[in-house]
């Protein structure tokens, strides 16, 4: 049983998807697959022809194989104990079968293996290959002595006794035309010849190898006293020719074996009727005549090729016979007929895979993730070029990420961009903003729920966001702000891999990517128990800490003049370049808003300016606005009338005043510390120490 037997068992629940089974067969390579119960007992056999029957009738991948599987009762199927005593039954058990593919189960009823014609064949060539080395053995210590010469006469095989016979070696007698060594054997004459040697009585008798065209003889040996013995030996290689003929006829495949020349020398009846021709009309034929294009008199194997037998079209494959010293022929197996048909299925089902992917390419142009990684600015910052070198290798890996910053740092950006240099780019992609769900409608929205759950729920149930994100990326923002009693639901699904919909009794698996971002210090959060200590470690696996752009200074000039040329392209205007003393400006303030305020800044300051240049006047708004910024206003590059100018000088002198005022109020504030007063200010301590000096404060 073991040797007919493949161990390699695939197994799929009854409950599971028809995308999974697709899935699972294309990863196993297997043409089928069991279906079994939660516990693992065998209730059908799903086939690649079940499959391609499924998405023909137009089933859905995320519909259940439940039904497409053929049940236990339409296979044959049989214990582990199950016995055969010989080969034919084997076959003749697998031409009562209803599938190629048999399982082999255990006293409980599990699936152990899987027993396939590819099995069975592979069985009858070892079969075969041990019978011709025992034939070989047997040559050359039967008490006879054997001479085998070619279509030439010349002697190819001796055995012990034919040497002994005739009083020479082995290298004496191979390569010899037989004429020379015995020159009274006729080997048209079949009967038994005498010969003599010495003193010895000989009989011999020819036999050809082949009929018709003749390719070479047997030379039978044998002292007049060993009649008996030679008659019994002739009598069991008969047997074993029978046996060999018999597995060879009782095969499912269509078997063609041919000699070294490319001749065929033996046919089976399924290969007869395959190319609609009896054995008699295909022996000694060239293999090439009957299968258009194959080579014959190859010496090397090939597995599952496409070939044309009658004008149809077949898998085969074919197994060189490898003898000695050179291949002396080959056999050639048809493992698949109706490729006709084969090949329409597959038609088929590449049309459903090109759709398949046309539509995920538009949900991709769709799914709101706009930005990459060449979409993040920086060149002169250290923690944001490690921020971008660290999302660049997140993208290449499955783990979670968690993206800490103040608002409008860019957290969003950055989960854009790993989604899209990820090999998830094309699945879907998932926002949820956990601030924005309210409590009581939290875990519905996640995770689902089933028709009937609550009062107004819909009639056929809702999918969760975690089940529409399924082979993509989630994107949980403000995940700070997530209720407890959610957040250990979240934790589960983490470990587990698996959801619960809301009033469902089965768990979904799922395979998303969580990338998780907040503006408050979770670490204080969970000090304070309002988060799990538990799933901050679980989401905190791949961690980027975004600067505010107040620590980016240096960085200021390029986003602001980046976005000032996304804003003249979007809004059709044509402004030059923003002036060097707002330039400066921008360095000395705060930016509470960070890059979301300098971004809206220029963006109102292209709707509403009226000059080729943006200069101060565009973003007073902004840049006086009393306590939120601390500015030293160099001197403006453009120059109007005295009295404009006037009223700048002014206008400076009473923010520097405004400025001293504030500085002296946060050294009060903070007991004299200027470390703090600095932070206090949101601004950094050689930017305070500047201001310190400039305003004379000691």
């Amino acid at each position: 049983m073991k040797e007919i037997m493949n161990t390699s068992v695939v197994t799929i629940l009854s409950s599971q998807l028809i995308g999974q089974a697709i899935k699972l067969v294309r990863h196993s390579k297997l043409h089928a697959i069991f279906v079994v119960d939660d516990n693992g007992i065998l209730v059908g056999m799903l086939t690649l022809s079940n499959l391609f029957d499924a998405l023909i009738r137009g089933q859905s991948l995320e519909e259940p194989i439940e039904g497409c599987y053929l049940p236990k009762n339409k296979i044959v199927f049989f214990p582990k104990n199950k016995e055969f005593s010989n080969l034919a039954q084997v076959r003749e058990w697998l031409l009562n079968a209803k599938v190629s593919e048999t399982p082999v189960i255990d006293d409980d009823g599990r699936p152990i293996g899987v027993v396939t014609g590819a099995c069975v064949i592979n069985a009858l060539l070892k079969e075969i290959t041990g019978l011709y080395e025992h034939i070989y053995s047997l040559l050359k210590v039967v008490p006879t002595g054997i001479l085998a010469v070619n279509e030439n006469n010349v002697i190819t095989v001796s055995n012990q006794l034919s040497e002994k016979l005739l009083g020479l070696e082995a290298n004496q007698l191979i390569g010899r035309d037989l004429k020379d060594i015995i020159p009274e054997v006729n080997l048209v004459n079949r009967r038994p010849q005498k010969i003599k040697r010495n003193t010895t009585s000989i009989l011999a008798a020819s036999s050809p190898i082949s009929l018709e065209p003749i390719c070479g003889h047997i030379v039978v040996m044998y002292d007049a006293t060993d009649v008996e013995r030679m008659a019994q030996e002739v009598e069991s290689i008969k047997r074993l020719q029978s046996t060999f003929e018999t597995i060879i006829n009782t095969a499912y495949e269509g078997l063609l074996v041919t000699n070294d020349e490319g001749k065929v020398i033996l046919a089976n009846p399924s290969f007869e009727q395959l190319s609609k021709k009896s054995s008699c009309e295909l022996i000694g034929q060239d293999a090439s005549t009957i299968i258009k294009g194959f080579d014959s008199i190859s010496t090397i194997k090939r597995d599952f090729d496409i070939e044309s037998i009658n004008g149809h079209s077949v898998i085969a494959s074919y197994m060189p016979i490898k003898g000695a010293p050179e291949v002396s022929g080959g056999v050639l197996r048809v493992i698949y007929r109706n490729l006709d048909q084969l090949q329409d299925v597959m038609r088929e089902f590449q049309k459903l895979k090109n759709s398949l992917s046309y539509y995920k390419d538009e949900l991709y142009k769709l799914n709101g993730t706009q930005y990459t990684l060449d979409s993040i600015i920086t060149t002169h910052n250290k923690a944001m070029i490690e921020a971008k070198r660290v999302a660049t290798k997140a993208a290449d890996c499955l783990s979670n990420v968690l993206i800490l910053g103040e608002s409008g740092t860019g957290k969003e950006l950055f989960t854009h961009a790993i989604h899209n240099a990820s090999t998830r780019c094309k699945e879907p992609f998932i926002k949820v903003n956990c601030s924005a769900i309210p409590a009581e409608l939290a875990e519905s929205e996640l995770f689902g729920y089933a028709p009937g759950a609550f009062t107004g729920a819909a009639k056929h149930g809702k999918m969760g966001k975690f089940e529409l994100a399924n082979g993509g990326t989630i994107f949980l923002d403000e995940i700070g702000d997530m209720p407890l009693q959610l957040q250990s639901k979240l934790l589960r699904v983490i470990q587990d891999r698996e959801i619960e919909v809301v009033g469902g009794t089965k768990t979904v698996p799922i395979d998303v990517r969580i990338i998780a971002a907040t503006n408050k210090d979770l670490k204080q959060l969970v000090n304070e128990k309002l988060f799990r200590e538990d799933l901050y470690y679980r989401l905190n696996v791949i961690c980027l800490n975004l600067p505010p752009l107040r620590e980016r200074k240096e960085e200021i000039e390029l986003l602001a003049n980046s976005f000032l040329l996304k804003f003249n392209k979007s809004q059709s205007k044509h402004y030059k370049g923003i002036t060097p003393d707002v330039i400066e400006a921008f360095k000395h303030y705060s930016w509470p808003g960070n890059i979301r305020e300098l971004q809206n800044a220029i963006e109102r300051a292209v709707s509403l300016g009226m000059k080729s240049w943006l200069t101060w006047d565009d973003f007073r708004d902004t840049l006086e606005q009393g306590q939120n910024v601390l500015v030293s206003r160099p001197k403006t590059t453009e120059r109007s009338n005295v009295k404009d100018s006037g009223d700048k000088i002014k206008l400076r002198e009473s923010l520097q005043q405004q400025e001293t005022e504030l500085i002296r109020w946060a050294l009060n504030e903070c007991l004299g510390s200027r470390v703090k007063a600095a932070k206090l200010l949101g601004i950094s301590r050689s930017t305070f120490y500047e201001k310190l000096k400039k305003a004379c404060i000691n």
